[in-house]
């Protein structure tokens, strides 16, 4: 693991939690419950890797055909030749289809796409401009984050989906410009929450859906600083004792809502 992301991870339960976490690689299964999972291949040609999510197209590429991106110039000219006799009397192109058929069996595949300056960058595929990123997918100027898929412009995040603008949150979703946030999915503009579900312009609250404008909020009610922070105490100590027991919680924003 490296050692920036382990660090960013501590500081961003300190945020959520009161607490920081250390030892990132006991949480590590349960960070990436909801995102793609990557798996690893020997590059067809050569002796490098081809990380492969569990997304889309992705797991449709044949293993025995991918090849590492660091060898694109040694396959990028490959291409299926068609006669015209393959294109039979011009009434079906079943001729030509099999054609291609047979020829796509011969290519390789370079699913990865990388650019601009990276650094420690690991098990990770589709990034530009990123540090410090592991088991990642499709990730643009971010730093310190851990099994994202689909983020830009974003710092310490953990187990993340579809997110911009975002830093120091755990298990969030298609969401933009949250902080400190845990369990979240379709917010906007929120911090120090969480358990929310298609918020906008929420703070400090927990277990809020389907509303705007809250601070200090249970169940979409302001409650006020002090009582919040009374149920919050007891309901985040019972979640880093499973945490700190288990490496995992078993409600997610998925399961509850």
């Amino acid at each position: 693991m490296i050692d920036e992301i382990n660090s960013a991870f501590g500081i961003a339960t300190k945020i959520i939690f009161g607490k920081q976490l250390s030892e990132y690689d006991k949480f590590d299964q349960w960070i990436g419950t909801r995102t793609p999972k990557i798996e690893t291949v020997k590059s067809s040609i050569g002796n490098g890797f081809v990380h492969l999510p569990d997304y889309a197209f992705f797991g449709k590429i044949p293993k025995g055909k991918a090849v590492s991106f660091d060898l694109l110039s040694e396959v990028e000219n490959e291409k299926i030749e068609l006669r015209d006799e393959d294109f039979g009397d011009g009434t079906n192109g079943k001729r030509a289809l099999d054609a291609i058929r047979t020829g796509l069996k011969k290519m390789h595949f370079i699913p990865d796409y990388i650019e601009g300056r990276n650094i420690n960058v690991t098990k990770s595929i589709l990034y530009m401009n990123c540090i410090n990123v592991h088991r990642s997918v499709d990730v643009f100027t971010s730093r310190n984050c851990s099994h994202v898929f689909s983020a830009i412009d974003s710092e310490s995040l953990f187990g993340a989906y579809r997110i911009m603008s975002s830093k120091f949150s755990i298990h969030i979703y298609n969401s933009g410009n949250l902080s400190g946030c845990f369990e979240m999915d379709l917010a906007r503009n929120c911090s120090n929450s969480m358990f929310c579900h298609n918020v906008e312009n929420v703070h400090n609250s927990m277990f809020c859906f389907n509303v705007k404008n809250r601070n200090w909020a249970i169940g979409n009610v302001e409650v006020g600083r002090e009582r919040f922070m009374e149920i919050k105490a007891r309901v985040v100590s019972k979640m880093i004792e499973e945490l700190e027991k288990n490496g995992k919680m078993e409600r997610d924003i998925y399961s509850t809502i």
